[in-house]
């Protein structure tokens, strides 16, 4: 018989921990079942109560009846002959059961959170009807540290007690009243707008510090409980920072609190932008891969026996963290920078329009390389406070012609973001640089312009 009417190809027998494999050239019009009983005894494959299975080597199956010439085989292709595999039978459910099958399960800890958060906003306006208001924000705070033990107890019984939401309101009201406390105690008055008013920049300075650090202390007691996610707990860090930060604009001499304060907020936030993937990779704990330079001994790369499955398990353990704490930092600045942009925008001066311009290009260019979700769209709606930043700072009064063509431009393109955007994903690496560097150019121009906000260049000048 000529080779040509002959198929050759490898028959693998795969038997549990018996593996042998054999090389046969089949006619084209014969089947794998009509040989397979003299292959066997060829590999002296054991025997098996199941019957034989063939497939490709991607685990296609092949049918074992058919001529080998007209199942899509070629020579030196290699056919793995294994134990049959019994499939389950499909599940046949009606409507009534497909819709029990696909509904979620019952969020008794998420239902039992949104009542606790009642309680404790229902106990606050009650405090502060009867008392001071920094004791309404104690009430509440005090509120979630006694439920959210309790969650945590029970999170693993009968309900799924989620009490991140429930810690998150009782650390933020742990600051109020911290920071209320304080402001009351330096300018005793009665409702909060006319506490706030009635304070000095370096009061206003110390209540904040005091209700970060009030916060700060109820944010440890959370982690200790472990009641907060990863995420947040980075968020809520970052944003205390920027607020210890941005307290100390507060010392220098400004024609306004607002003004210097969210400048100063700005300045940080865009500062912590540009570090937050170093501080996630660090903080995170995940390693930097190794690789030798020229000259370099390859004992320094990474080890290849580590390559393990539960070394593979551990990376995709930190990869996802790594993500959760940039998530978490860029949150953070977002909560912080987006109502800083608003107020700058408010001021109706050139230096606050174009400060805000800065911020909506840096960060623009900066999203336009992140993928992860939560991380883009954190630094979207710092663009998006931005791009409403410049708006209304003609609105506050700002009359240049310059200023009014500027904010002109900057609601066309983002009006028609959803023309353009799709045209200039797919860029050349050349482009790509040149982006890059009017985002560092961008950053750069940040700083000058917040310290021109705060007020920093007025006080040099009324050094002189």
């Amino acid at each position: 018989m000529s080779l040509t009417q002959c198929l050759r190809v490898s028959l693998c027998f795969v038997v549990g921990e018996f593996s042998r494999e054999v090389d046969v050239a089949i006619p084209r019009h014969a089947s794998i079942l009509e040989l397979l009983p003299r292959c066997t005894q060829l590999c002296q494959a054991p025997r098996i109560s199941k019957p034989w299975q063939a497939s490709t080597v991607v685990g296609q199956p092949l049918d074992m009846g058919s001529p080998v010439g007209e199942i899509g085989l070629a020579d030196g292709d290699t056919i793995l002959v294994h134990p049959r595999a019994e499939l389950r039978s499909p599940v046949v459910r009606d409507s009534a059961e497909s819709l029990a099958a696909t509904a979620h399960a019952n969020r008794g800890g998420r239902q039992l959170s949104a009542v606790v958060l009642a309680a404790q906003t229902g106990a606050a306006l009650l405090t502060a009807g009867l008392a001071w208001w920094w004791l309404a924000f104690a009430v509440a705070a005090f509120i979630g540290v006694v439920i959210v033990p309790w969650q945590q107890r029970i999170r693993h019984k009968t309900v799924d007690g989620d009490s991140s939401a429930v810690a998150l309101a009782s650390i933020i009201s742990a600051g109020l009243a911290g920071g209320f406390l304080v402001a009351w105690g330096l300018q005793p008055a009665g409702a909060p707008a006319d506490l706030i008013a009635q304070l000095s920049a370096a009061d206003t300075a110390w209540a904040l510090l005091s209700g970060v650090a009030v916060a700060a202390l109820l944010l440890v007691l959370m982690i200790v409980y472990r009641a907060l996610p990863m995420r947040t707990v980075a968020a809520l860090t970052t944003a205390a920072v920027l607020l210890v930060l941005a307290s100390s604009a507060l010392s220098l001499p400004s024609a306004s609190i607002t003004s210097a304060f969210a400048g100063a907020l700005i300045a940080c936030g865009v500062l912590g932008l540009a570090l937050a993937p170093m501080l996630a990779t660090k903080f995170s704990g995940i390693p930097i891969p190794r690789l030798p330079t020229a000259g370099q001994e390859l004992s320094t790369t990474d080890h290849a026996a580590a390559r393990t499955r539960s070394a593979e398990e551990k990376s995709l353990t930190l990869a996802q963290r790594t993500h959760d704490v940039h998530a978490g930092i860029v949150s953070g600045i977002a909560a912080m920078v987006v109502p800083a942009l608003l107020a700058v925008g408010m001021e109706g001066e050139i230096f606050a329009q174009m400060l805000c311009l800065a911020v909506a290009g840096a960060v623009c260019l900066h999203a336009a390389r992140h993928h992860h979700g939560a991380a883009v769209w954190a630094l979207l709606l710092v663009v998006a406070a931005a791009v409403i930043a410049i708006g209304s700072s003609i609105w506050a009064g700002l009359d240049h012609p310059g200023a009014i063509g500027v904010a002109l431009v900057v609601m066309v393109a983002a009006s028609a973001s959803p023309v353009w955007v799709p045209k200039v994903q797919d860029l050349e690496p050349t482009t790509m640089v040149w982006l890059e560097r009017a985002e560092s150019l961008a950053v750069a121009a940040c700083l000058p312009l917040a310290l021109q906000v705060i007020g920093v260049f007025a006080m040099i000048r009324g050094l002189g």
